[in-house]
């Protein structure tokens, strides 16, 4: 069952749906779980609803309760696109997370974030005094190399995807991806690198991705010799959706089978 709602403060409303177990308590059924899910960024937030809408269902028939919010400017919570900050984002992952421990009341909780939404959930991690148990899929870890590439996408949807025969409409200021974007975001983004990032000692990382890049292999590697706990699900290459074609822009889906094997993976789902 999944319920939409408002929460936070009534300044900064955001909209969030609780995908929750409702069964009451069953014998031996262990620990309670939840799962907090936030979403990437700009253009991947609309193309992954699907596919997290799909994943908070999955994780609830595995008896877990899910919340799934937008970022305060994003979506359907208050504010527009061009109050979207990185500070913002840590205060409204700090709100979800109070929200879903009430409403769940869970023994463990962990912190979905899928591509972009990596760069605000490790900031936020990094800057805990307490473990944390994270599931990163597809993770971004370099947000310079990720606005530099919303950048070039934005001038290939002007000049390769084919949108205007009739000629290149001017760009509006501040215009990215279909969004108005503020620079402050930028500039932040921009500032951030995880590839090395200090995570809490006892923190749990699950990652899950379609390809072992180099950056990840090193994201591992770094995590591993300071004592954090990293396991990994390699998704089938084949079905990594192709995110840079400029023809492709708006049929960059998530596949159902790797939502599956994902939901499978940290909750043990029979997907």
């Amino acid at each position: 069952m999944s319920d939409p709602f408002f929460f936070g403060e009534p300044s900064r409303a955001l909209f969030g749906i609780l995908h929750a177990y409702h069964a009451g308590p069953q014998p031996g059924r262990g620990a309670r779980r939840a799962y907090l899910v936030c979403p990437p960024l700009l253009q991947d937030a609309m193309r992954s609803q699907r596919a997290l809408w799909q994943l908070s269902d999955m994780l609830a028939e595995g008896r877990c309760d899910v919340l799934r919010f937008d970022w305060h400017g994003t979506g359907e919570s208050m504010g527009e696109s061009t109050d979207l900050r990185l500070e913002g984002m840590l205060a409204d992952i700090e709100a979800a997370l109070r929200e879903l421990s009430l409403a769940s009341q869970p023994d463990v909780l962990d912190i979905v974030a899928l591509r972009s939404a990596a760069l605000p959930v490790l900031a936020h991690a990094s800057a805990s005094r307490q473990a944390v148990r994270l599931v990163l899929w597809d993770p971004v870890l370099d947000g310079a190399a990720l606005v530099e590439n919303w950048r070039r996408q934005q001038q290939e949807q002007l000049s390769l995807a084919g949108r205007y025969p009739l000629g290149v409409p001017a760009m509006e200021p501040g215009e990215l991806m279909g969004y108005d974007v503020d620079d402050a975001l930028l500039q932040s983004l921009s500032a951030i690198d995880h590839g090395r990032v200090e995570l809490p000692a006892g923190t749990h990382v699950t990652l899950a991705a379609w390809d072992e890049t180099p950056d990840l292999e090193a994201f591992i590697a770094h995590q591993r010799r300071r004592g954090i706990e990293v396991e990994c699900l390699w998704l089938e290459p084949a079905e990594r959706p192709v995110f840079d074609q400029p023809r492709m822009f708006e049929t960059q889906l998530l596949p159902r089978r790797s939502v599956g094997m994902l939901a499978r993976k940290v909750a043990g789902v029979a997907a």
